[in-house]
């Protein structure tokens, strides 16, 4: 499994044009520029929708949360928008130090027909995001001309794009007073500048509110400082997690019914007498599961204290092996010595600590450890 498909989707949002898949470290494993070929299995996938259809303004957050404070955004943007208020979908980035954020804008039926794209290439997808935020703007605004269409990042992270033929009627002008010429792409180029933005998560992902996923691979990477909003993070991921493994185990289990003997004889212990297949089975799987939760929150609670005290450091990914009781964590630091003195402090909070692959990704060190009780 690859750690991060991107898709591209095509400039009326009705194909995928183009995808990518990378590791870690941001390296392309598979490309397919055609977009027909199957797009390998991954940890998570980014969609690049196209940004004509996308609104995008720099605003004040209205306090609250919610389907409400979505609500507010949507007036807060009422003048500008194409259609009327209930048929449009509005999501936002990030919160900065000023209380603003940038909010983008789409029809509920063009996110809707988005998605069906994406479920008829067999994706489904853990955030969607608008081409123009792909650019990275300085203090000037960047062109890029991609798939036959320009995508147009200004400097205070909103954007636009417009298809070709209008090129020399929407392109911003530089502080030199000249149009911004954009620079061509192909789409491998424009998927590994994706690759890096989509890092920063400081683009707003139009999958929220009521298009929300239940995964929350597009969370992957925050730096978390306090230690119940980890803990509480990493219980959210293992009852995901649970709920997946029990679905696929009742679908597993109706498909071979007729196995189901056979089945139980392998899943119950050798010396265990065989009287009600199902019940005994569910026993068992209840029992496992009580066991896989108590190690699940006791390490979780440990890496979730460590990390609290070591400033600098954020979880990459996680994965729990409720088999073996264990939690893998990927964390990011800036060097070397700072995943050596996380994994002192988890030894010390009376983890079994086994290393794994620990690599340089960019300006950040990426370890990985698989974190068990003593």
């Amino acid at each position: 499994m690859t750690d991060t498909l991107i898709v591209l989707l095509s400039a009326d949002g009705r194909a995928v044009l183009a995808w990518s898949a990378f590791d870690h470290a941001g390296q392309v494993v598979a490309h397919d520029g055609s977009g027909i070929a199957p797009a390998p299995a991954s940890r998570r996938t980014i969609a690049i929708a196209p940004g004509t259809d996308v609104l995008s303004r720099r605003i004040d957050v209205p306090r609250g949360s919610g389907a409400r404070a979505r609500a507010a955004l949507a007036y807060v943007l009422e003048d500008d928008l194409a259609g009327p208020v209930e048929t449009v979908h509005v999501a936002r980035g990030p919160t900065d130090a000023s209380g603003q954020a940038v909010a983008a804008a789409v029809s509920r039926a063009t996110l809707a027909r988005w998605l069906e794209t994406l479920t008829a290439a067999a994706l489904v997808a853990d955030a969607v995001v608008p081409d123009f935020v792909v650019p990275a703007a300085g203090s000037e605004p960047v062109a890029v001309s991609i798939g036959g269409r320009v995508v147009v990042a200004l400097p205070d992270g909103t954007g636009f794009a417009a298809e070709d033929s209008w090129i020399d009627h929407v392109l911003p002008a530089a502080e030199s007073g000249q149009p911004v010429r954009p620079a061509v792409m192909d789409a491998r180029e424009f998927l590994n500048l994706a690759w890096a933005r989509v890092r920063e998560r400081a683009a707003p992902n139009l999958l929220q509110g009521e298009f929300a996923p239940a995964s929350s691979a597009w969370l992957d990477g925050v730096a978390w400082r306090r230690t119940a909003v980890l803990a509480a993070s990493l219980a959210v991921l293992f009852v995901v997690q649970q709920s997946v493994s029990a679905f696929q185990d009742r679908r597993a289990a109706a498909a071979a019914y007729a196995e189901a003997e056979a089945a139980a004889r392998t899943a119950l212990p050798a010396d265990a007498r065989l009287v009600n297949a199902r019940a005994q089975i569910k026993a068992r799987r209840e029992a496992l599961a009580a066991r896989a939760d108590d190690a699940f929150l006791a390490v979780s609670e440990a890496l979730a204290a460590a990390l609290a005290g070591s400033p600098g450091l954020s979880i990459d990914s996680l994965r729990f092996d409720a088999g073996r009781g264990a939690v893998t964590a990927v964390v990011a630091a800036a060097d070397y010595a700072a995943l050596d003195a996380l994994k002192a402090r988890l030894g010390q909070d009376g983890l079994a600590v086994e290393d794994g692959e620990a690599r340089q990704a960019g300006a950040t060190v990426l370890g990985e450890f698989s974190l068990s009780r003593r």
